[in-house]
Formats: C-alpha cells, structure tokens, sequence
C-alpha cells in the first residue's frame, strides 16, 4: 500500500510535465512556420541557404501537417496509469476496512 502511494504521488508530478510536453508539439510546427516567415523577411531570399523552407509554401504542406498530427495524436499513458493506481489504492482501502470492522 505506501509503495502504490509514493508511485501515485511520483505520478501526480509526471503529468503536468507530459501534458506540458504535449503542448510543446501542437505549438512546434506553427513556431518553426513563423521563424521560416520572419526569416524570409529579413534575409529578402539572400544567402546561400535562404531558398531552403522545411514548412513554408506548397510542397512542404505534408510535414507541416504531419508535425500537427503529431501533437494531436500525442497520449499521455500515465494519465490512464495514474487512475489505475488510484484504483487499486481505493480498492485496497475499502478491504482493509472491511477487515479493519469485521
């Protein structure tokens, strides 16, 4: 029983990380789209390097979608841990008070 309360509380500080990290990738594709933006503004497509666009323009659409779907699709498994946990802890109180009354 402390041991699946220390886990549960291991957890309950893991996941606003992997929800923050979730995040972290539904935001990714749209900051590299604005960088390559800004930075066709400012270098005016001068440069040895300045045709190179991995987001920007028609023929990148793909990885530029498939960087969205990335951050759609991402699961956070210790959520469905975590409530796994917290199962078992109020499974394992309830028969410790049944023994606990009888």
């Amino acid at each position: 029983m402390q041991h699946l309360t220390s886990f549960l509380a291991n957890l309950d500080r893991m996941l606003p990380i992997k929800k923050a990290e979730r995040d972290y990738y539904l935001h990714f594709s749209t900051f590299l789209e604005k960088y390559e933006e800004s930075k066709m503004k400012k270098s005016n497509k001068q440069g040895e390097f300045a045709h190179v666009q991995l987001l920007s323009g028609e023929s990148n659409a793909t990885l530029k979608h498939k960087l969205a779907e990335i951050g759609r699709s991402f699961q956070n498994p210790f959520v469905h841990i975590s409530n796994w946990v917290k199962g078992e802890v109020l499974t394992l109180n309830a028969l410790i008070a049944c023994v606990e009354y009888a």
